[in-house]
């Protein structure tokens, strides 16, 4: 129900006839000892309570025969032993209206909401910390007059035993989460059997190895049902509300609580489940949700928040990661100088662990200069902050200890193997001798090819007064250099032509050659005062941008200007019917056609092709049009088609 945004109307504090009356549906529906349960031990800690029992027995397992009371109750000493738990348990019971503020709050309000496909309803949550703890809504198959209270996972985690649990694999919570029902593949059928549940019955889904509700709904069919047949094929629970959906983001976006010593895989017979583990495409969605695939007794449980300490360490080993194997020093020697944010974002982001994504901000450090002042301090590499508040690399030490002492990891292991939608510049086209060296992440032919992704590197051709001066300079002006491998040129014929200012290094002195390609018109009767970095950038101004398209199979492609970009977008079309679009697929060498099959295939609904207008006669462009909210399904296929995830952009017009 709450898979995407629904409205809610204003909130209202419930009147207490009928919070009342509320309470009385829920015990009706789901009885009280649950609550009874839950609620006591707070209830007992009263130091109010007018009534306590003591043992002279010092065997923990057995009673005493003697007894002693508090006088606030002479009759109970009267009374034999068993007669006397049974009064202090009735005495010790929470009252009706601490069991109702424990279970509905003190200060309970409702809001009436509206789905996405127009299932209406109504939302109570605790008017302190507006934490949605139940809703009211009727149930498919029910009389439109009658509706149901149902608990949400904050209420469940709080009471575990509210109602009957299901439990399923971990790889199928995440296909859940994005609006699966419960597939019978996917269900877990303990040794001593399922819960006895009749159809329409609602229930709890956890699972496996975790102990703690994450989705709430109504079962399909009976326990006996399932039960009678073993291979059959359908849905088994119907999924009203999980964990992370829209309503548990409606409250305060905490975790399931860790699982206790009374709920272990005995208890929930996992161990003797006779299914197998890779069951993620069992939940396969109504709303035309992917298939997920797993490994066979593998189960990844649900992912702690990592801490400060743990991303701090993360990012150290993600540099000694990419120094060690994506710039080793011959590659970064022609780099250098080298922002940290491209290191970052173009090499170390890609060597991060899968499951464990690189988030500076998550750090200690939370900003990235400072994590590189603090590799400097410790004397990994040195960098320097430059005007404009950027951070540049200058050096690395090779010889540190904590370098030569780190092993790499193996590259199945991480999430990307090439470096990321840029890899090194020097490696990415050719140098002034025609020589293309091999691009970091690149893999021998012994190794069976080159990376998985396509890579893309910003380089520069020289233009118009530029030619000559490369001509005359002994450099081609045809060949395409990458920015650092532009500056190294510069920067060795200022220091052939001695134009280096002898008292301040840091400026220059142009020769008549020099200057009339760095100089405007009006400069030359008083030229300025220009550092190298000044007439570099100068220098850069008379270049061309283009940029170099490494493919997978090793051909390279020079482009004029910045990349272009992949569109997926997602619109409204004829009232809520939702799109996906797919446009420039075809400028990475995406045939359009076989796309567009697995793309149906992938995400089960109607797939089209249009032609799109175009003034080239050569070239011809199409865009790729699915019925649905398709993103993650054509991210999914936009990947396996060797597009980096830096390169899509993602538009979603049917946010208000």
């Amino acid at each position: 129900m709450f898979k995407r945004p629904f409205s809610l109307k204003s909130q209202s504090k419930v009147r207490s006839s009928d919070k009342r009356q509320t309470w009385q549906e829920i015990v009706s529906s789901y009885g009280k000892q649950w609550a009874v349960e839950a609620c006591a031990p707070a209830a007992t800690e009263d130091p109010s309570a007018p009534t306590t029992l003591a043992t002279t027995d010092a065997n923990a397992n057995s009673l005493g025969t003697t007894t002693t009371t508090s006088s606030s109750d002479p009759k109970l000493a009267e009374q034999p032993l068993a007669d006397a738990l049974a009064q202090l348990e009735v005495d010790n019971e929470p009252s009706q209206s601490q069991l109702m503020d424990w279970a509905l709050s003190k200060d309970l309000e409702a809001a009436r909401f509206l789905t996405h496909i127009d299932e209406k309803g109504v939302l109570y949550s605790s008017g302190d910390r507006n934490q949605p703890l139940w809703f009211r809504t009727t149930l498919p198959g029910s009389p439109s007059s009658s509706s149901t209270v149902i608990p949400t996972v904050y209420t469940l985690w709080k009471s575990p035993d509210l109602l009957p649990v299901f439990y399923t694999h971990s790889p199928v919570l995440e296909v859940l989460i994005s609006g699966a029902d419960l597939m019978l593949p996917g269900l877990i059928r303990p040794a001593e059997g399922l819960p006895e549940v009749k159809s329409g019955q609602l229930v709890a889904i956890a699972v496996a190895d975790f102990g703690a509700p994450v989705a709430v709904g109504y079962m399909a069919l009976s326990s006996s049902e399932i039960a009678a047949n073993r291979a059959a094929k359908g849905k088994a629970i119907y999924i009203l509300h999980t964990y992370k959906d829209y309503l548990w983001q409606q409250g305060d976006k905490s975790e399931p609580p860790p699982p206790s010593a009374a709920t272990n895989s005995s208890q929930r017979g996992v161990g003797d489940s006779t299914q197998p583990s890779n069951t993620a495409a069992s939940a396969t969605a109504e709303s035309h949700q992917p298939e997920a695939e797993t490994t066979p007794g593998k189960q990844a449980p649900i992912a702690a928040p990592i801490s400060p300490a743990e991303m701090d360490e993360l990012l150290h080993q993600c540099l000694l990661q990419t120094l060690k194997t994506d710039l080793t020093a011959e590659v970064l020697a022609p780099l250098l100088p080298l922002s940290i944010s491209t290191l970052y974002s173009a090499h170390m982001t890609p060597c991060q662990q899968a499951q464990r994504p690189l988030d500076v901000k998550k750090s200690t450090y939370k900003k990235l200069g400072k994590f590189f002042k603090t590799m400097d301090k410790r004397g990994l590499v040195k960098v320097k902050e430059i005007k404009g508040g950027d951070t540049i690399l200058l050096s690395v030490n090779r010889q540190f200890k904590d370098l030569v002492a780190f092993e790499p990891l193996r590259k199945s292991k991480l999430v990307g193997s090439t470096g990321g939608a840029s890899a090194s510049a020097s490696a990415s086209h050719p140098t002034a001798d025609g020589k293309k060296p091999a691009a970091p992440g690149d893999k021998s032919p012994a190794d069976g090819g080159h990376g998985d992704f396509i890579t893309l590197v910003d380089v520069f051709r020289p233009r118009t007064a530029l030619v000559k001066f490369f001509a005359q300079i002994g450099q081609s002006p045809q060949n395409y250099y990458a920015r650092s491998e532009l500056r190294r040129v510069i920067t060795d014929y200022t220091t052939k032509a001695g134009l280096k200012d002898p008292k301040q290094p840091k400026y220059l002195h142009p020769n008549e050659e020099f200057a009339g390609l760095i100089l405007k018109a009006n400069e030359w009767a008083r030229p300025p005062q220009l550092t190298h970095l000044d007439a570099f950038e100068r220098v850069l101004g008379e270049t061309e941008l283009c940029h170099q398209v490494t493919f997978p199979d090793g051909s390279v492609e020079y482009r004029k200007g910045k990349p272009a970009r992949v569109t997926v977008s997602m619109e409204k079309k004829m009232g809520r019917k939702v799109v996906t679009k797919l446009t420039g697929h075809e400028n990475y060498r995406v045939n359009t056609e076989p796309f567009a099959k697995l793309l149906q295939h992938a995400c089960a609904a109607s797939v089209t092709v249009h032609e799109l207008p175009t003034k080239s006669k050569t070239q011809v462009f199409h865009e790729i049009l699915a019925q649905g909210h398709q993103e993650k399904n054509v991210i999914a296929l936009l990947e396996k088609e060797n597009i980096p995830r830096s390169l899509i952009d993602v538009v979603d017009k049917t946010k208000k």
